[in-house]
């Protein structure tokens, strides 16, 4: 029994492979944790702005089609159509609707709550999302 002790005593001393194991598992814990974090944070967000005194002579349409070059008035976050107009009257300005989670713009132009319904539901069909995210 002493010997097979003595011979059997450092065999459990090397303790990589548990060490792998357990930065495994860290690794696996950390990527659940970020994506529970994508998975609550707001799927958009939508950048208001207005005509620009500054520009007298651009039309609204110049606007529409360049929201970025008004005044920025606020920017709001959702995961639905709802979510953008709940608090807020942004009827008859301008936006620019930005996939937070690609960090990419999907649309843009004047507000108008069904033309942007309809461009969400189309961005999540054509990019694997669920379109009854959207209540409209």
């Amino acid at each position: 029994m002493k010997l097979m002790r003595e011979k059997c005593k450092h065999i459990f001393d090397d303790k990589s492979a548990r060490n792998e194991m357990l930065e495994d598992k860290a690794f696996e814990i950390k990527e659940a944790i970020q994506k529970a974090k994508e998975d609550q944070s707001p799927a958009y967000t939508m950048i208001i702005t207005k005509e620009t005194s500054e520009c007298p002579e651009k039309s609204l349409n110049y606007f529409a089609d360049r929201p970025w070059k008004g005044t920025y008035v606020k920017t709001l976050v959702g995961n639905t159509v709802e979510d953008f107009f709940e608090e807020t009257d942004i009827e008859g300005l301008f936006y620019q609707l930005i996939d937070n989670r690609k960090g990419i713009r999907i649309s843009h132009g004047s507000v108008d709550i069904d033309r942007i319904a309809e461009e969400i539901s189309e961005y999540q069909k054509n990019n694997g999302g669920k379109s009854d995210d959207i209540d409209k």
